[in-house]
Order: structure tokens, then C-alpha cells, then sequence
């Protein structure tokens, strides 16, 4: 994903607390748009490449899942763990192998992960259709002047572009507090789909 964004973010200082870039707008109660908190454009704009390499890591990764069910066959053949640099005594190949497939198949297609609360993800919703620039899809956070926080409709696209599968709202709602770097507020709003 990285080759495939601009992340070149300049002389853009993520590390400054919110409280003092923001101070006056956090005072005052003024929202927080992409355009505040993170660099100016081209930063998160979708290159010229970016559609092919995504859907170029889509294939190498699940090149990689295909090897490490090979190298997960071949560990669990061997008929002598002495000498070898893993040793592979005690591993359950079924829950290797559930896990691989699991992540191959998260690739292509929705799945579901963890229960409580449980989320959707749909990874393929990127690497063949990634968001042309992120800032259409993070969220305007509200503020007050202890920090910064979100709600459901802070997000214009509360899938993340697709990423997420109807989501719940209680999925986006957080808070950042003033004393957090102004970084916080970028990882924050992808948080809902980590």
C-alpha cells in the first residue's frame, strides 16, 4: 500500500501535539477535516501505478500463503526435528492451516473476524477498486478542548471504501486526547478496520 499512495508528507510535522496545532480550534469547537490533520494533496492520493501494484499485492500475497502452506507441509513431514532451525514439535498444523486459509480467502472475499464485536472485512474491495485519495474517506473529527473525537457520521464513507462490510456505528466512536501527536488522529480514524 505504500508504493501505491503519495505518501510523501514534506515538511509536515506529525509529532506536535493536537493541542498545539489545534489549540484554537479545539477552544472554539471547530471540526477537524482531513485537511487539517494531515499533509496537503498529492499525500494520500492513489499514484498513477497505485491500482496495478495493489492488485499486484493481492497476487504476491497469496503467492506467500500458497508457500507457507508448503513450508507448513514440509514441517509437519519431517521424521526428525534435530538439526533443523525450527522445530516444529507441538505445532497444530490444523490451526496453521486454518489460519493460512483463512488469509488466503480474506484476500478475495468478505470474512468475518473476532466476535465481540464481530467485523467484516473485505480486503478485495481494495486491491481492485482502492480509494483514489484517502481523504474522502476518513473522518471530520468534532472537538472540545480536551481533544478531538468521532461519531459515526464523522465518516462520509463509514466502509472505508469499501473495507468494511456494514459496519457498526459503535465502531466509530473515539476519542483523541489534546495531548496525543497529531498522528494519533490519522491511525484513529483507521482504527475501526484493525
Amino acid at each position: 500500500m505504500t508504493l501505491a499512495y503519495d505518501f510523501n508528507y514534506g515538511s509536515f510535522d506529525f509529532s506536535q501535539t493536537i493541542e498545539s496545532r489545534f489549540g484554537a480550534q479545539l477552544a472554539n469547537g471547530t471540526p477537524l477535516a482531513p485537511a487539517n490533520y494531515l499533509p496537503p494533496a498529492p499525500f494520500g492520493l492513489l499514484t498513477n501505478e497505485g491500482r496495478a501494484q495493489m492488485q499486484a499485492a493481492q497476487g504476491y500475497l497469496s503467492q506467500g500463503a500458497d508457500v507457507a502452506n508448503a513450508a507448513a507441509n514440509t514441517l509437519q513431514a519431517r521424521q526428525n526435528q534435530t538439526g533443523h532451525l525450527i522445530d516444529s514439535t507441538g505445532v497444530n498444523f490444523t490451526e496453521v492451516r486454518a489460519g493460512i486459509a483463512l488469509f488466503k480467502n480474506a484476500l478475495t472475499q468478505p470474512v468475518t473476524l473476532g466476535n465481540d464485536p464481530a467485523i467484516t472485512v473485505n480486503l478485495s474491495a481494495w486491491f481492485t477498486n482502492p480509494p483514489a485519495d484517502l481523504r474522502s474517506i476518513l473522518p471530520t473529527y468534532s472537538t472540545n478542548a480536551s481533544g478531538a473525537f468521532t461519531t459515526p457520521s464523522s465518516y462520509p464513507d463509514p466502509t472505508l471504501g469499501g473495507l468494511l462490510v456494514n459496519p457498526s456505528g459503535d465502531l466509530f466512536a473515539a476519542e483523541v486526547s489534546a495531548e496525543e501527536p497529531v498522528a494519533a488522529l490519522a491511525a484513529q480514524a483507521f482504527t475501526p478496520a484493525l
